[in-house]
């Protein structure tokens, strides 16, 4: 009996001694991880504090946004961007403080993102800042994900470019003075090749930005360097291209070659600077000017020791001066005159037709009142009208009788108009005057020969014919076409057998007014007989058919809404034009747009008495 008790002893002793163990391993396994939690928990808790200090102190705008655009969290700055306090911007979505015009773009992206298309996105944008002002910001978006890939919330960074949107608006309006600058800080950096080292970085973007390239032929080590700017101007690859006069000789034209041949002669031979404005072709007939300037510089012994030149892209500007050299000449040689005032009313231009009928020449008229001119006979009441009218900014137009520089009375008609600066400040008033005396004169022969409608106040048959004879004329002396509008009204007869012949007249007095709506008061319209109504408009520019049969239509059917009568007016119209160059009679030219009248009234179905 007492030899198992003492195995059993032993036995418990070593099964004490197997737990004893265990759990003091359990015991460091437990201290160990302990301490690799509070480790974690210490890293995770200076990760989080790094990841807020971060957040909170980052020079631009972050948050977190809900994927249904609320704000989770933001940082200080931005809240100074946008002008709320972060309580304030947690109430709102971005979709409330984002500009309506950008809106769209935004949300697409937004879309694009959850939808997995796209990992990120960058876009300029505006805010709409507390108080109600706007401000350019750049945002990037990206969206976090769970473990499941399921959207948790996106991730924003918000950067202020109000200044660069500044900075770009101010480049686009000084241009020109910035092309000056560049040109004049080329010139101090071509002396100084110290200073064109240190300052490479920031011409290197301006010359980006005004598309300005510079280059340099060093004739002692005989190298030829051009700036990256060049390459792009000129659209060649610098891998693939060696920069050299020959190079750049090759992508002119045989004319063009000539012309820069000859200028870089004369800039050797004669020393002068060298400064040209010469055109590339491009494939597909597409065309670029560029400046090219050059300054030289010589020993003492005159010997030539290197060139330093300018490149720049004016295509842009070369388009927009020539668009502007076409429009003076068009001025120029107007048969109109074209007055120009400053907001004074003091004269700063005329053209050559203002001196040719007033009598008074440029250097006269400059500085002068337009009152110069006046008669005493044009009703103060007009000049009361014209000056309410263009200081609110409309357009002014209707007859003076004026007085030239000799005595003789004239008369014309005037259309005169503020010119506005960006900010919509009148800056100059312009004038568009034509010489009307000798429709005036007829106007009084008219009335004294009674050659006028009865019924809808227009001209007759014998009014037209005069009056429109005499306009013939004045559109071969000044090479300027004429339009002229035959109208006949359809189904005129089944209006007086329905209606009655009072309400036929009213639909021709309509038909009058129709017309009379659609056409200046310097146009001549007429009533040539029974239902048949004649207009020759004294102006045709471009496209003049077209725009003057959509007015026709569009005034007909404004007609047919608003005049309540019992039947819809119908007008079949035939147009065709005068032109100087070809000139016929005046029945002639009646008789065509008769005929192209009767096409269209076929085209509804009306026979010549507008009868179906």
């Amino acid at each position: 009996m007492f030899l198992p008790v003492r195995v059993v002893a032993a036995d418990m002793f070593v099964k004490t001694l197997c737990m004893s163990a265990i759990f003091a391993i359990l015991l460091i396994a437990s201290i160990g991880l302990y301490r690799l939690f509070r480790s974690k928990q210490r890293l995770l808790e200076e990760v989080e504090e790094c990841f807020s200090a971060t957040f909170e102190q980052a020079a631009v705008g972050m948050a977190h946004v809900a994927i249904d655009g609320t704000w989770l969290r933001v940082n200080s700055k931005l809240c100074e961007i946008i002008g709320y306090s972060p309580d304030e911007l947690m109430g709102l979505t971005f979709q409330k403080i984002t500009h309506p015009e950008d809106l769209a773009s935004d949300l697409e992206s937004f879309r694009l993102i959850l939808d997995g298309k796209i990992q990120t996105y960058s876009m300029d944008k505006r805010y709409i800042r507390k108080d109600g002002t706007l401000v350019w910001i750049c945002l990037t978006v990206s969206l976090a994900r769970d473990k499941e890939g399921f959207p948790k919330y996106f991730i924003t960074v918000i950067k202020d470019i109000s200044d660069r949107k500044q900075a770009e608006n101010e480049l686009d309006r000084h241009k020109e003075h910035l092309e000056e600058l560049i040109k004049e800080r080329t010139i101090e950096l071509s002396s100084a090749e110290e200073s064109l080292r240190t300052s490479e970085a920031q011409l290197k973007e301006a010359q980006q930005i005004a598309h300005i390239g510079h280059w340099e032929l060093n004739f002692i080590n005989e190298t030829v360097t051009w700036s990256d700017e060049i390459y792009n101007i000129y659209e060649v690859d610098p891998e693939n291209f060696e920069a050299s006069f020959d190079t750049f000789f090759n992508l002119l034209s045989p004319l063009e070659r000539e012309k820069v041949g000859r200028a870089g002669l004369d800039k050797e031979m004669n020393k002068n600077p060298y400064d040209i404005v010469h055109r590339f072709n491009f494939p597909g007939g597409r065309m670029k000017y560029v400046h090219e300037t050059c300054r030289n510089f010589f020993d003492e012994t005159g010997k030539l020791l290197r060139s330093v030149g300018t490149v720049q892209d004016i295509t842009a500007r070369w388009i927009t001066e020539e668009r502007l050299r076409q429009l003076s000449r068009a001025v120029e040689q107007s048969p109109v005159c074209v007055v120009i005032t400053d907001p004074e009313g003091s004269i700063s231009y005329v053209n050559p037709k203002f001196s040719e009928l007033t009598g008074y020449s440029y250097d006269e008229a400059l500085g002068q009142n337009p009152r110069i001119l006046k008669s005493n006979i044009t009703p103060q009441e007009t000049f009361v009208e014209l000056w309410q009218k263009i200081k609110a900014g409309g357009e002014w137009r209707g007859e003076f009788c004026n007085k030239k520089k000799n005595g003789e009375l004239y008369w014309e008609m005037a259309y005169i108009s503020p010119v506005v600066d960006a900010q919509g400040d009148v800056t100059h008033y312009v004038a568009v005057k034509e010489d009307i005396t000798a429709r005036k004169h007829a106007e009084v022969e008219l009335r004294e020969l009674s050659l006028s409608d009865d019924l809808t106040g227009l001209s007759n048959r014998r009014g037209f014919m005069y009056l429109a004879k005499q306009q013939l004329k004045v559109s071969d002396r000044n090479r300027k076409g004429l339009v002229l509008v035959f109208a006949d009204l359809d189904q005129m007869k089944r209006i007086n057998d329905t209606f009655g012949h009072s309400e036929g007249d009213r639909a021709l007095m309509d038909a009058a007014g129709i017309l009379k709506n659609s056409f200046r008061v310097s146009d001549i319209i007429s009533r040539i007989g029974g239902d048949e109504f004649v207009v020759l408009s004294v102006e045709a520019p471009e496209k003049s058919e077209e725009l003057i049969m959509d007015r026709l239509q569009e005034n007909l059917r404004v007609h047919n809404l608003e005049a309540a009568r019992p039947y819809e007016l119908s007008i079949s119209f035939g147009i065709t034009m005068y032109s100087p160059e070809e000139p016929c009679t005046l029945e002639e030219l009646i008789e065509r747009g008769d005929k192209l009248m009767y096409e269209q009234k076929q085209k509804k179905g009306y026979n010549r008495l507008g009868q179906r």
